[in-house]
C-alpha cells in the first residue's frame, strides 16, 4: 500500500507552527536574559564596569583590547 502525500494545507500549517515555535522560543529566551540581568548583584551581568568600578566606555575599551 502506497503512502499518501500530505495535503497542501498540512504543509502550510506545519510551516506556520514552526514559525510560532521560533517566536515563542525567542520570547522565552528574552524573558530569561532580562530576568538574569535584573537578578544579578549590582547589575554585574548587564554592566561589566560594575566589577571594575569604571564606566561603560572604559570597560568596553578594555574588553576590546584583550
Amino acid at each position: 500500500m502506497a503512502m499518501k502525500r500530505d495535503h497542501e494545507l498540512h504543509d502550510r500549517r506545519r510551516g506556520r507552527n514552526i514559525g510560532v515555535l521560533i517566536l515563542l522560543l525567542a520570547f522565552v529566551m528574552l524573558l530569561f536574559f532580562v530576568t538574569m540581568v535584573k537578578m544579578a548583584p549590582n547589575g554585574a551581568i548587564g554592566n561589566p564596569s560594575a566589577e571594575q568600578g569604571g564606566d561603560w566606555g572604559t570597560a568596553f575599551i578594555e574588553w576590546i583590547k584583550e
